[in-house]
């Protein structure tokens, strides 16, 4: 970030401070007028930058703002669904995480029980199954690895609530 962002701001701010204050005479106006001009130049190449990380899939494309800061209490005995965009988002995110990192298998058991919650809320059996898959999926990712114990226990608690529920989807 650094050195596509930074470096080049703050290279053009002393050019143009020095620049403007040899045409104008006036310091305060010159730096008033520089600082506009790195503040834009920051911001844009802040965006491009960010949009070319994503495009090439070393960055993931994150949460909107707006949705980041909505709390969503995630869990099935709320009865609240949760907007099926902020799965989606998500799981965009998970596609490119690193599948060997610990984060990845927390991230599968948080979609598992996303999937759940809306399962229960919509009493929808497809849903149900697509959380199992995610549980599935988080035990595959953590075999022959060392986890945490909290990532364990977010494993764990998916494994109980898809207990808890099986019944209610007409699993024995």
């Amino acid at each position: 970030m650094l050195l596509f962002d930074a470096l080049p701001s703050a290279i053009v701010f002393i050019l143009a401070n020095d620049i403007i204050y040899n045409f104008l005479h006036s310091s305060i106006l010159s730096t008033i007028l520089s600082a506009l001009i790195f503040s834009t130049l920051g911001a844009t190449l802040s965006t491009y930058l960010n949009r070319y990380l994503m495009r090439r899939g070393i960055r993931p494309p994150g949460i909107r703002k707006k949705e980041a800061s909505t709390k969503y209490t995630i869990s099935p005995e709320s009865g609240q669904p949760i907007d099926e965009k902020v799965i989606k988002r998500y799981e965009k995110a998970l596609e490119f995480s690193d599948k060997e990192s610990e984060n990845y298998v927390a991230e599968l058991a948080k979609l598992g029980m996303m999937y759940l919650q809306n399962a229960v809320a919509y009493d929808n059996k497809d849903l149900y199954l697509r959380a199992k898959e995610y549980l599935a999926r988080a035990e595959e990712a953590m075999e022959g690895k060392s986890i945490s114990f909290e990532t364990k226990m977010l494993v764990d608690n998916l494994r109980s609530m898809i207990e808890t529920y099986k019944y209610r989807f007409g699993e024995r």
